[in-house]
């Protein structure tokens, strides 16, 4: 005959069964947000990073007036120039979908050496697993930089330009 402790422990046996299954369906769907949560923060930050160092690099470019090797000013003309500029931004940046590059003077007049010009650089955030696509909607990440141009440039303003618009000249 069986002692009253076995017995009990078998029918709490019975009546536990399927109640991980619960409890793990109760607690997925919040180890899933905070693992898709770490995984969706470090893309945001990985394209963070990746807008700022195209505005570091466009300043640099645009302030020492960069052209491409072999090339003068009298081989381009302006709009050439600036295609040059905005393509070299693009190329020194890992994740160019969708971004646009502006180029803003912040004085009237000519652009000569020691006048001040807006680097931006904007490209719409986007997500890996969509978990959070209805919170983030569609925000923009931005990075601006002013520089102080070192060289007489010879490019000419933009706003908004592309990185799928332009060729490298």
């Amino acid at each position: 005959m069986p002692r009253k402790d076995e017995s009990t422990k078998k029918q709490r046996g019975r009546k536990d069964r399927g109640a991980a299954a619960v409890e793990f369906a109760l607690v997925l769907p919040l180890l899933l947000t905070l693992l898709f949560g770490i995984i969706e923060f470090g893309w945001a930050y990985a394209q963070m990073l990746d807008v700022r160092h195209g505005a570091r690099e466009g300043a640099r470019l645009v302030a020492v007036n960069d052209f491409p090797a072999g090339l003068t000013a009298d081989d381009l003309s302006a709009a050439q120039q600036t295609d040059h500029l905005v393509a070299t931004i693009c190329d020194r940046m890992d994740l160019t979908n969708d971004a646009k590059i502006s180029l803003e003077l912040q004085t009237v007049g000519g652009v000569s050496a020691g006048q001040t010009v807006d680097v931006t650089v904007e490209m719409p955030l986007q997500t890996v697993t969509g978990w959070f696509d209805p919170l983030i909607g569609s925000k923009e990440l931005t990075s601006t930089l002013q520089v102080r141009i070192e060289q007489e440039a010879t490019w000419q303003e933009t706003t908004d330009q592309t990185c799928a618009s332009t060729v490298a000249p």
